[in-house]
């Protein structure tokens, strides 16, 4: 059986999560995958977390209902810091159904479990690690691991 985000046998879907972390080529090639989850669940309500070029870039698209922007310059260290600590207060405080780490760094894994969602889905060196409805540690194996995808 080949993977796909409808395997997940989870309930109803109404909070989605996605980190879009990086830079803008790195988060454009990531989107397809926020098309495929708006096809799937087209009234859950999707947020991104991006950085500030990433918002930019994202800001109009039709299938993203919310942002969170996450300033990871360390040129401003207070603004650093202060961006840290709320988004994982924000994540802390805020239901998400699903919580999908594009970015697959220790930051952005540490997101996901503040997130704690009922699935966890982490995208990270070539592989797709699911937790939550599923097995823990089940992998599902994509044709396309950057969009989630069998294209």
């Amino acid at each position: 059986m080949k993977a796909s985000l409808t395997n997940l046998d989870s309930p109803p879907v109404k909070r989605v999560g996605v980190v879009l972390l990086g830079i803008l080529g790195d988060v454009l090639t990531r989107t397809p995958t926020v098309r495929e989850i708006r096809k799937l669940y087209p009234h859950a309500h999707i947020q991104c977390f991006v950085d500030p070029i990433g918002y930019e870039g994202l800001q109009n698209s039709p299938d993203i209902d919310s942002f969170k922007i996450v300033y990871r310059s360390r040129i401003q260290r207070y603004r650093y810091l202060k961006s840290k600590f709320d988004t994982l207060a924000y994540l802390a405080t805020h239901k998400f159904d699903i919580f999908i780490d594009l970015y697959g760094n220790s930051w952005s894994r540490l997101m996901a479990k503040f997130a704690r969602a009922k699935v966890e889905i982490i995208v990270a060196d070539g592989t797709v690690q699911v937790r939550g409805v599923r097995k823990k540690g089940d992998a599902l194996n994509f044709a396309n691991v950057h969009h989630l995808s069998n294209n």
